[in-house]
């Protein structure tokens, strides 16, 4: 349940920030999945995302979406309840008006329909992706598209930047307990 909110609240706090950015032609967003260190168990979380974004895109451009409808109102709740904290802080008053559900869910089946689930997830390992993603110049990985999951081990909390991370899903358990690891 927490993995398929993480992934779903991901695409949706992507489309509302999309909204909220609309002066910015090309929007891009990240996510960072880091639940083990093995290369292997890579391509199982790869598989996993593959098949949870494959569902929620074809659900939504088939307009069949009384499976996520229940989750898509708890995170819309979640993130509007957020919004609207921030707004009534003082510190925060210039914080952009929160998009209707309509405007959200209406954005998220456009970008659906255009995208193609292998095309946002990037397994970044030891073994492959740093080299295709990094972009030399500014040492971030590269975002290839409005949405761009990221899929690793040690490799993504070692000093790699990602630059618009909207979420950040840990679950792994470390053998040894470090600041930098916790």
């Amino acid at each position: 349940k927490d993995f398929r909110y993480a992934v779903f609240s991901y695409l949706i706090a992507t489309i509302i920030r999309k909204i909220q950015e609309a002066d910015k032609i090309d929007y891009r967003s990240s996510s960072l999945i880091h639940l083990e260190v093995s290369t292997q168990k890579h391509v199982w979380q790869y598989d996993l995302v593959y098949d949870l974004v494959s569902k929620i895109k074809e659900a939504y451009s088939n307009g069949q979406t009384e499976y996520f409808d229940v989750l898509f109102e708890e995170i819309y709740n979640d993130f509007a309840d957020s919004n609207n904290a921030a707004r009534e802080y003082d510190k925060f008053d210039t914080v952009p008006l929160f998009p209707s559900k309509k405007a959200v869910v209406a954005e998220l089946t456009k970008s659906l329909k255009e995208i193609e689930p292998q095309d946002i997830i990037h397994v970044v390992n030891s073994e492959h992706g740093i080299k295709e993603l990094l972009d030399a110049r500014t040492g971030q990985l590269r975002l290839t598209g409005l949405f761009n999951i990221f899929i690793g081990g040690s490799i993504l909390d070692r000093g790699i930047t990602i630059e618009r991370m909207l979420s950040f899903f840990y679950g792994r358990t470390p053998s040894k307990f470090q600041q930098d690891t916790v």
